[in-house]
């Protein structure tokens, strides 16, 4: 039961706090950016949110866990950061509000979901080549 009840219970409290914060809104993700209409939602949302992560990583984990999968912050991840960054901003959709914006079918919403589906396929190919030597 656990293994579908804590994704599930997972989900619904991220969707639940996306729709109930307004960050299912691209206004409110493009005003962070917005020098005339700064809106501060997402630094309160991103503050609490690594509160919480933290929280449960070291109680899960214990504290010397780390961010990332390899263990390391590295180049890699780095740009993979700021690739999902830069479409974020421009976008004004994170995958969130994305799969929360598939449930009324808007085409913003559709179109970012269909370019992150193959940004993902994509990655998982890259992923899957061997490294080239160099030297």
């Amino acid at each position: 039961m656990s293994r579908v009840a804590i994704p599930l219970g997972s989900g619904l409290l991220l969707g639940g706090g996306l729709v109930l914060g307004r960050l299912a809104r691209a206004t409110t993700i493009l005003g962070l950016f917005d020098l005339d209409a700064f809106d501060p939602t997402m630094l309160v949302f991103w503050a609490t949110s690594l509160v919480v992560l933290v929280g449960i990583r070291r109680g899960v984990r214990g504290p010397s866990s780390s961010c990332s999968p390899r263990g390391r912050v590295d180049r890699r991840l780095l740009a993979g950061a700021a690739i999902f960054g830069a479409g974020w901003g421009i976008a004004g959709l994170c995958p969130g509000p994305a799969v929360i914006g598939l449930a009324t079918l808007a085409p913003r919403s559709l179109l970012f979901f269909a370019m992150m589906a193959v940004g993902m396929e994509l990655g998982a190919r890259r992923s899957r080549v061997p490294a080239r030597e160099t030297g």
